[in-house]
């Protein structure tokens, strides 16, 4: 996936971890996650074990839905 532009992980509770190999996608320009572990969140955040692996994603964003349908948005870049 050379030429990989946009990526979408969409509730995938139990991922704890970004997807091996995620560094490599020099071309990415937006990371899109909705309603990750927060496991996951925290290694991504501030200075977090994941963070080096989506430094060079220029948008990186999180969002969180609530069972009123009310949704918060986070970004990580």
């Amino acid at each position: 996936m050379p030429c990989l532009k946009e990526l979408s992980l969409w509730r995938c509770r139990e991922l704890k971890r970004l997807p091996r190999g995620i560094e490599h996608l020099t071309t990415l320009q937006e990371l899109r996650m909705d309603n990750m572990s927060e496991e996951l969140l925290e290694r991504m955040r501030g200075q977090g074990v994941d963070r080096e692996k989506i430094s060079h994603t220029p948008k990186v964003i999180h969002v969180r839905h609530n069972s009123n349908g009310e949704y918060k948005e986070e970004m990580f870049s």
